[in-house]
């Protein structure tokens, strides 16, 4: 790994990774602090723009330079497919046990040096909180345990008579995953059991938003195969523009499976793609989670859990975009969701205890807003630009967290409703119609008329209620009854589902799996 050194100290370069070697193709994408680029952003990116086009030769006078990612070229990525396949058929015949020793080593080297993790993600923009959280996400759906849960999955062997009759999990091959511009760094790690169950990896980075990412390649990944001895380029790192390396992908006899996470109207697009040319598709899309909460709920608990809608200002799949709230509680739900929306507030992304991020698309924001009134919502409060100091500023790039309030009918035509938003705004459905069993109904028709998969909470203390909407055939991918939505819990997928949050083949996703199939092996004649 090559190092710059500038006026505040060291500036990390980390290149592409190719062939076993280390690719540098003098072209750039240079990282800013940023605080700078969240108080000063037309500055801060001015000044990226001016590095990224090759004008550096005053980049020792700058003080916000953190580092810098290399860019692939073309023949980069044709080349990483021919390295993958060449290396997938010496890492597959090692044993499942020996790949799970090295990815475990790599699970607590990220334990180890979680801070780190952290930071590298604050350098792409995340907030210092939101970065803790998505890191203790990583921490939780790996390691040991995770692989003590899978091996339920692994297969099974019949002693016969006349021979031994097994079927085991078997991987896909070669794994090209597209990491999202607003995720990276956190979903970097789903290589981790990808490589356990056998194949190799090629990862592709965005163009921006990559540090995070490039440090836990460079960081764990990589010296972590050093230190076993693994010589071949089981897995290697790309950063480029995404139309690149998926159309040498789907060209590529080389690859076996796309694990797309993005959204929602690419990836569907992207899943015919490969179909089409036999390649299988992985897709972790967008989100428009669900929470229901009912007559007999803890109500401030769950106001609490449906106020993690503003976590990174709802610009990330997995937290709640909607609530379908009975109407007997809905006045209590209401005050408290607006004392927690409180704990919501602007403030430098690199402080402990921040949140809230800047919103990247302000105009969708304002447009959405303005939608709710037209659609026949009723704004309850939030909704003013902000500055980093939480003061009300025309060109601030945060949003004071919203609430909208819709009845039954407003919902079913409402897009703010039924459609991902990426925006710090709650829409919530007041529940209310005349007897339980039609309240019942309602919450069943909405449900059915969202598209979206990832994550439903319900928060009730009926047994009956709770196994009821649990048990319709829905799809989502996780469903948390009386729990924190955006908590982890170890030894579970942290994302998956289906609809337009997945493939036509999604399930709760883990990586291990979705990455590999079953295999049915018949042995006779065999002399020890």
């Amino acid at each position: 790994m090559a190092i710059l050194c500038t006026v505040e100290g060291i500036m990390k370069t980390y290149n592409c990774f190719v062939e076993g070697v280390h690719v540098n193709n003098n072209e750039w994408s240079y990282v800013i602090e940023p605080d700078f680029f969240m108080s000063n952003p037309a500055s801060a990116i001015r000044l990226k723009r001016r590095l990224d086009r090759g004008d550096d030769s005053d980049l020792l006078d700058q003080k916000l330079v953190l580092g810098r990612i290399g860019l692939a070229s073309p023949q980069d990525c044709q080349k990483a497919n021919s390295a993958a396949r060449e290396a997938c058929g010496v890492w597959a015949q090692r044993s499942r046990k020996f790949r799970e020793q090295i990815v475990v080593a790599m699970h607590n080297r990220i334990v180890e040096r979680s801070q780190e993790y952290i930071m590298s993600l604050v350098n792409d923009g995340h907030p210092r909180n939101l970065a803790a959280w998505e890191v203790s996400g990583v921490i939780a759906g790996g390691g040991q345990g995770m692989f003590d849960v899978l091996s339920a999955f692994m297969g099974f062997s019949i002693e016969t008579p006349i021979g031994l009759n097994q079927v085991e999990r078997r991987p896909d091959g070669v794994v090209a995953i597209v990491l999202p511009r607003n995720a990276a760094g956190a979903n970097a790690a789903m290589a981790l059991p990808i490589l356990a169950a056998g194949n190799s990896v090629i990862m592709k980075a965005p163009r921006n938003h990559s540090y995070a990412a490039a440090w836990l390649f460079h960081e764990v990944i990589l010296p972590v195969l050093d230190e076993f001895k693994i010589d071949e380029p089981v897995c290697q790192f790309l950063c480029c523009h995404p139309r690149m390396a998926i159309d040498s992908w789907l060209n590529s006899k080389e690859i076996d499976d796309i694990f797309f996470i993005g959204s929602s109207e690419r990836g569907k697009e992207l899943e015919i793609e490969c179909v089409r040319r036999g390649i299988k598709p992985i897709l972790e899309l967008s989100g428009n989670d669900p929470i229901v909460v009912w007559r007999d709920a803890d109500v401030r608990n769950a106001a609490k859990a449906a106020a993690e809608c503003y976590m990174g200002s709802a610009q990330i799949c997995i937290v709640p975009k909607v609530a379908f709230v009975h109407h007997k509680v809905i006045k209590e739900f209401l005050e408290y969701l607006r004392i927690y929306s409180l704990n919501y507030r602007p403030q430098k992304i690199s402080k402990p205890g921040s949140f809230l991020a800047p919103v990247g698309n302000s105009k969708g924001m304002l447009d959405a807003l303005e939608l709710v009134h037209e659609e026949g919502g009723n704004l309850l409060f939030g909704g003013q630009r902000l500055n980093d100091f939480g003061e009300r500023d025309k060109y601030g790039v945060f949003f004071e967290p919203a609430a909208a309030l819709y009845s039954i009918q407003t919902a079913c035509r409402s897009h703010i409703v039924l459609e991902e938003t990426f925006f710090p705004l709650l829409p919530i459905v007041n529940i209310d119609e005349r007897d339980e069993s039609e309240c019942m109904r309602a919450v069943e028709y909405l449900l059915r008329l969202t598209k979206h998969r990832l994550r439903m909470s319900i928060w009730s203390t009926d047994m009956s209620f709770c196994k009821w909407l649990s048990s319709i055939p829905l799809g989502f991918g996780t469903i948390k009854i009386n729990s924190s939505h955006t908590e982890f819990i170890a030894g579970l997928p942290t994302q998956g589902g289906r609809g337009a949050s997945a493939d036509v083949h999604g399930e709760a996703n883990y990586p291990f799996l979705r990455t590999s199939h079953l295999e049915a092996t018949v042995w006779r004649g065999i002399v020890e």
